[in-house]
């Protein structure tokens, strides 16, 4: 009885610990490495957005200045945005 009481306090405790101690730094690593991954797509999405939204604003502005010439009769050779 002695023998066993020293072997899991000596042996059989601290190796607990030890794995549970690894155990919470993997957890860490891995909620750090996930938090990242979700960071990342989010700013992906968000720059996908940006750039719909700024392209967007663009071709507006081009085709506004399409139609008011076109309505005021004058010439438009400006190239789409795309193109130029």
């Amino acid at each position: 009885m002695v023998l066993a009481n020293y072997v899991r306090v000596k042996l059989v405790e601290p190796l607990k610990e030890q794995l549970r101690a690894e155990g919470r730094e993997q957890g860490r690593e891995q909620g750090i490495e996930q938090g990242r991954e979700q960071g990342r797509e989010q700013g992906i999405e968000q720059g996908r957005e940006q750039g719909i939204t700024q392209a967007n604003a663009v071709w507006r502005e081009w085709y506004e200045r399409r139609l008011k010439a076109e309505a005021e009769g004058l010439p438009f050779d400006e190239p789409p945005p795309d193109v130029g």
